[in-house]
């Protein structure tokens, strides 16, 4: 089921997204490049050709996609399409907002850019946390879900735990969590008492990375998301890819900084990753990004990933 929508709604879909973006004299590089990713990869109709289908206009995308969950579905898809846009447009969003009129239909989602333009980056946070939240306990290792912890102190049956990790074989999912923080300089999740109310997330985030092969580099950051997404095809990981596209396409964290043009999605080998996590989580048998990744870190990281019919990587861990 191609991003829960309705395999003979793909092509609709895809011609309502062009008309999406047509605003400003066209849609931008990046936001072609998202598009191409889902169409190609996601949804696995690389004969759309987005250079020639006939972009839907609100109306006629209304008519084409009748039911409320469809379309909302094509809305959060408009939204990330929406954050790829370089600069951000008031065109763009209301052009977004047609067919959100149209459709009859109104979404968090659809406040994330408008807010950002007009009260800046830290309040379209809120916005963005707002629509997260709804999945936040979905996104949380499963053995922590329970633990209470004090709001000012690290959380130190957590680190015990994870110190305990340095006792498994070379190669173990746990070993391999470690080096992944040593690897890239990361305070372990429950060590900042600041951050403990994300501690879970970040655990079961952070072992997604180790278990997909992905860095936290901006594109390896989408690029986990999106094979995740299509690993668990659930809103759950929509919402995780929607958040990620915000933070590092959309640079919503960069609060004082100008958002510049040329962004992740601008390089064609961080469009080849997406592309590429795109079709590894298609290939998966189940879904990974939920599971109690905790009772397997005594596993062998290529068992874990066995488990889970995750491939190789095709693009090398250098690269990006």
């Amino acid at each position: 089921m191609p991003l829960i929508i309705s395999g003979s709604l793909v092509e609709p879909i895809t011609r309502a997204a062009l008309g999406a973006i047509d605003v400003d004299g066209g849609s931008t590089q990046q936001q072609r490049a998202l598009l191409g990713a889902i169409v190609e990869h996601l949804w696995k109709r690389p004969d759309l050709d987005l250079g020639t289908l006939e972009p839907l206009s609100p109306s006629l995308a209304a008519a084409a996609i009748t039911e409320p969950e469809q379309r909302r579905r094509f809305l959060w898809m408009a939204a990330a399409l929406e954050l790829c846009r370089r600069p951000i447009s008031p065109a763009q969003i209301d052009r977004i907002n047609d067919y959100a009129v149209a459709f009859e239909t109104e979404d968090v989602t659809l406040e994330i850019a408008r807010t950002w333009i007009n009260e800046g980056a830290d309040r379209a946070q809120l916005d963005i946390l707002s629509f997260f939240r709804g999945w936040h306990s979905e996104h949380e290792e499963t053995q922590l879900l329970a633990r209470k912890v004090h709001a000012h102190s690290p959380d130190e049956q957590m680190l015990e735990l994870f110190e305990s990790f340095k006792n498994l074989p070379e190669g173990t999912l746990g070993r391999e969590f470690l080096e992944f923080h040593t690897r890239n300089e990361f305070e372990l999740p429950g060590l900042d008492p600041e951050r403990n109310i994300l501690r879970t997330v970040f655990c079961s985030h952070d072992m997604n990375h180790v278990i997909t092969g992905y860095e936290p580099t901006p594109s390896g950051e989408i690029a986990l998301a999106a094979m995740s997404f299509a690993a668990g095809r659930c809103e759950p990981t929509w919402a995780g890819l929607l958040l990620s596209m915000a933070y590092h396409e959309g640079r919503l964290t960069r609060h004082d900084e100008p958002v510049p043009l040329e962004t992740t999605l601008s390089d064609p080998a961080a469009v080849e990753l997406l592309g590429e996590a795109f079709d590894r989580g298609s290939e998966c048998s189940s879904n990974f990004t939920f599971a109690d990744h905790l009772s397997m870190a005594d596993w062998q990281l290529s068992d874990v990933r066995a488990r889970y019919n995750i491939t190789p990587r095709r693009l090398g861990l250098s690269q990006l």
